[in-house]
Protein backbone atom coordinates (compact mmCIF):
# COMPACT_ATOMS: atom_id res chain seq x y z
CA UNK A 1 0.00 0.00 0.00
CA UNK A 2 1.49 3.45 -1.13
CA UNK A 3 0.26 6.98 0.26
CA UNK A 4 -0.53 8.92 -3.42
CA UNK A 5 -0.89 11.76 -1.27
CA UNK A 6 -2.07 12.66 2.15
CA UNK A 7 -5.47 12.01 1.08
CA UNK A 8 -5.45 9.15 -0.95
CA UNK A 9 -4.07 5.80 -1.57
CA UNK A 10 -2.77 2.92 -4.12
CA UNK A 11 -3.50 -0.11 -3.21
CA UNK A 12 -0.30 -2.77 -4.17
CA UNK A 13 -1.03 -5.79 -2.52
CA UNK A 14 -4.39 -7.26 -1.71
CA UNK A 15 -3.23 -8.67 1.76
CA UNK A 16 -2.35 -5.05 2.81
CA UNK A 17 -6.12 -4.36 3.47
CA UNK A 18 -7.36 -8.36 3.80
CA UNK A 19 -5.19 -9.12 6.85
CA UNK A 20 -7.49 -11.35 8.17
CA UNK A 21 -8.16 -13.81 5.33
CA UNK A 22 -6.43 -16.22 3.36
CA UNK A 23 -7.03 -14.65 -0.51
CA UNK A 24 -6.23 -17.89 -2.04
CA UNK A 25 -9.53 -19.44 -0.57
CA UNK A 26 -11.59 -17.16 -2.05
CA UNK A 27 -13.64 -16.98 -5.00
CA UNK A 28 -14.87 -13.21 -5.50
CA UNK A 29 -13.35 -9.82 -3.57
CA UNK A 30 -14.57 -6.64 -3.73
CA UNK A 31 -12.23 -3.75 -3.43
CA UNK A 32 -13.29 -1.41 -0.40
CA UNK A 33 -13.55 2.33 -0.98
CA UNK A 34 -11.33 3.38 2.13
CA UNK A 35 -8.36 2.09 3.96
CA UNK A 36 -8.04 3.26 7.20
CA UNK A 37 -4.01 4.58 8.11
CA UNK A 38 -3.12 6.51 11.11
CA UNK A 39 -7.02 6.33 12.44
CA UNK A 40 -7.50 7.97 9.39
CA UNK A 41 -10.41 7.12 6.09
CA UNK A 42 -8.02 7.09 3.10
CA UNK A 43 -9.62 6.57 -0.21
CA UNK A 44 -8.48 3.55 -2.01
CA UNK A 45 -7.98 5.20 -5.60
CA UNK A 46 -5.54 3.29 -7.49
CA UNK A 47 -4.96 -0.48 -7.80
CA UNK A 48 -1.09 -1.12 -8.63
CA UNK A 49 0.00 -3.45 -11.45
CA UNK A 50 0.97 -6.58 -9.05
CA UNK A 51 -2.43 -5.99 -7.21
CA UNK A 52 -4.16 -9.09 -8.41
CA UNK A 53 -1.05 -11.27 -9.38
CA UNK A 54 -2.05 -14.83 -8.93
CA UNK A 55 -5.39 -14.84 -7.06
CA UNK A 56 -7.43 -17.33 -7.81
CA UNK A 57 -11.03 -14.98 -8.30
CA UNK A 58 -13.40 -16.05 -10.27
CA UNK A 59 -15.20 -12.40 -9.37
CA UNK A 60 -13.12 -8.71 -9.16
CA UNK A 61 -15.42 -5.86 -8.08
CA UNK A 62 -13.88 -2.44 -8.57
CA UNK A 63 -15.03 0.27 -6.32
CA UNK A 64 -16.51 3.57 -7.13
CA UNK A 65 -13.43 5.60 -5.61
CA UNK A 66 -10.94 3.80 -8.05
CA UNK A 67 -9.35 6.18 -10.88
CA UNK A 68 -6.34 4.13 -11.77
CA UNK A 69 -5.78 0.51 -12.60
CA UNK A 70 -2.42 -0.47 -13.49
CA UNK A 71 -3.57 -3.76 -15.23
CA UNK A 72 -2.41 -7.37 -14.07
CA UNK A 73 -5.43 -9.01 -14.70
CA UNK A 74 -3.42 -11.69 -17.00
CA UNK A 75 -2.51 -13.68 -14.03
CA UNK A 76 -5.43 -14.63 -12.86
CA UNK A 77 -6.24 -17.70 -14.45
CA UNK A 78 -10.07 -18.15 -12.85
CA UNK A 79 -11.34 -14.91 -13.96
CA UNK A 80 -14.59 -14.90 -14.97
CA UNK A 81 -15.82 -11.32 -14.15
CA UNK A 82 -14.47 -7.84 -13.53
CA UNK A 83 -17.60 -5.73 -12.09
CA UNK A 84 -17.57 -2.26 -11.56
CA UNK A 85 -19.36 0.10 -9.57
CA UNK A 86 -22.16 1.81 -11.88
CA UNK A 87 -21.12 5.66 -9.84
CA UNK A 88 -17.31 5.31 -10.87
CA UNK A 89 -16.51 7.59 -13.07
CA UNK A 90 -13.51 6.41 -15.28
CA UNK A 91 -14.06 2.55 -15.67
CA UNK A 92 -16.94 0.78 -16.45
CA UNK A 93 -17.95 -3.23 -17.29
CA UNK A 94 -20.13 -4.88 -19.83
CA UNK A 95 -21.15 -8.00 -18.80
CA UNK A 96 -18.03 -8.42 -16.43
CA UNK A 97 -15.52 -7.09 -19.41
CA UNK A 98 -13.42 -4.27 -18.26
CA UNK A 99 -13.69 -0.70 -20.33
CA UNK A 100 -12.83 2.42 -20.20
CA UNK A 101 -16.16 4.90 -18.50
CA UNK A 102 -17.70 5.96 -22.39
CA UNK A 103 -16.52 2.69 -23.41
CA UNK A 104 -14.41 3.40 -26.36
CA UNK A 105 -11.18 1.47 -24.63
CA UNK A 106 -11.38 -2.26 -24.06
CA UNK A 107 -9.00 -2.83 -21.12
CA UNK A 108 -9.56 -6.55 -19.88
CA UNK A 109 -10.82 -9.43 -21.04
CA UNK A 110 -11.20 -12.11 -18.15
CA UNK A 111 -8.89 -15.03 -18.78
CA UNK A 112 -10.93 -17.94 -17.82
CA UNK A 113 -13.64 -17.23 -20.42
CA UNK A 114 -13.81 -19.58 -23.24
CA UNK A 115 -15.98 -19.59 -26.79
CA UNK A 116 -16.83 -16.84 -29.01
CA UNK A 117 -16.74 -12.47 -27.82
CA UNK A 118 -18.36 -9.34 -29.79
CA UNK A 119 -16.55 -6.52 -28.63
CA UNK A 120 -19.67 -3.55 -29.02
CA UNK A 121 -19.99 -1.57 -31.69
CA UNK A 122 -18.26 2.03 -31.02
CA UNK A 123 -15.04 0.50 -29.23
CA UNK A 124 -12.29 2.47 -30.62
CA UNK A 125 -8.98 0.59 -29.00
CA UNK A 126 -8.12 -2.69 -28.04
CA UNK A 127 -5.60 -2.04 -24.73
CA UNK A 128 -2.43 -3.54 -24.95
CA UNK A 129 -2.49 -7.09 -23.32
CA UNK A 130 -6.03 -7.09 -23.24
CA UNK A 131 -6.58 -10.63 -23.63
CA UNK A 132 -3.57 -11.91 -22.85
CA UNK A 133 -3.43 -15.54 -21.73
CA UNK A 134 -7.12 -15.60 -22.14
CA UNK A 135 -9.03 -18.47 -23.45
CA UNK A 136 -11.29 -16.57 -25.81
CA UNK A 137 -11.57 -18.93 -29.07
CA UNK A 138 -13.26 -16.41 -31.51
CA UNK A 139 -13.47 -12.67 -31.09
CA UNK A 140 -15.38 -10.45 -34.05
CA UNK A 141 -14.01 -6.64 -34.10
CA UNK A 142 -16.50 -3.87 -35.02
CA UNK A 143 -15.41 -1.61 -37.96
CA UNK A 144 -15.13 1.51 -35.44
CA UNK A 145 -12.07 -0.51 -33.56
CA UNK A 146 -8.66 1.45 -35.40
CA UNK A 147 -6.03 0.60 -32.64
CA UNK A 148 -4.83 -2.93 -31.50
CA UNK A 149 -2.22 -2.13 -28.91
CA UNK A 150 1.24 -4.40 -28.24
CA UNK A 151 0.61 -8.13 -26.75
CA UNK A 152 -2.91 -7.80 -26.82
CA UNK A 153 -3.15 -11.26 -27.52
CA UNK A 154 -0.34 -12.54 -26.23
CA UNK A 155 -0.41 -16.27 -25.22
CA UNK A 156 -4.24 -16.20 -25.73
CA UNK A 157 -6.07 -19.17 -27.13
CA UNK A 158 -7.92 -17.41 -29.57
CA UNK A 159 -8.41 -19.12 -32.87
CA UNK A 160 -10.18 -16.66 -35.74
CA UNK A 161 -10.41 -12.68 -35.15
CA UNK A 162 -12.79 -11.59 -37.33
CA UNK A 163 -12.42 -7.77 -38.76
CA UNK A 164 -16.49 -6.91 -39.40
CA UNK A 165 -16.96 -4.86 -42.27
CA UNK A 166 -12.82 -4.87 -43.45
CA UNK A 167 -11.61 -6.13 -46.31
CA UNK A 168 -8.37 -5.11 -45.03
CA UNK A 169 -6.20 -4.49 -42.02
CA UNK A 170 -5.19 -1.03 -43.58
CA UNK A 171 -6.73 1.25 -41.75
CA UNK A 172 -6.13 -0.35 -38.03
CA UNK A 173 -2.86 0.84 -36.37
CA UNK A 174 -1.25 -2.69 -34.76
CA UNK A 175 0.33 -0.56 -31.82
CA UNK A 176 3.92 -1.64 -32.73
CA UNK A 177 4.19 -5.25 -33.07
CA UNK A 178 7.45 -6.34 -32.51
CA UNK A 179 9.72 -9.12 -33.29
CA UNK A 180 9.06 -10.43 -29.33
CA UNK A 181 5.54 -10.01 -29.96
CA UNK A 182 5.66 -12.06 -33.25
CA UNK A 183 7.50 -15.18 -31.38
CA UNK A 184 5.56 -15.18 -28.33
CA UNK A 185 1.84 -13.99 -30.04
CA UNK A 186 -0.47 -16.86 -31.06
CA UNK A 187 -1.20 -17.16 -34.72
CA UNK A 188 -5.21 -16.97 -35.05
CA UNK A 189 -7.01 -16.66 -38.67
CA UNK A 190 -7.88 -13.18 -39.53
CA UNK A 191 -11.13 -12.95 -41.55
CA UNK A 192 -11.73 -9.67 -43.57
CA UNK A 193 -15.56 -11.09 -45.18
CA UNK A 194 -14.61 -14.10 -47.14
CA UNK A 195 -10.33 -13.46 -47.05
CA UNK A 196 -8.22 -15.29 -44.40
CA UNK A 197 -5.21 -14.67 -43.41
CA UNK A 198 -2.63 -15.38 -40.79
CA UNK A 199 -2.24 -12.70 -37.88
CA UNK A 200 1.48 -13.75 -38.28
CA UNK A 201 1.55 -12.94 -41.91
CA UNK A 202 -0.14 -9.34 -41.49
CA UNK A 203 2.70 -8.70 -38.47
CA UNK A 204 5.73 -9.66 -40.94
Amino acid sequence: MRIITSKAVSLQNLQDIFTDVELVSMSNITIPEFVIVDGEYLPIIELGGNCFDFVPFHEIHISKTIKKIKWSFYSCKNLKNIYVDKENLYYTDLDGVLYDKDTTLLLAFPNSRKGTYYIPEGVKKINKFAFKTSNVEQLHIPKSVTEIGTNAFYQCKIKDIYFEGRDNIDDVSLGGFSSYDKKFCTNPSCHFGDVVIPLQEILS
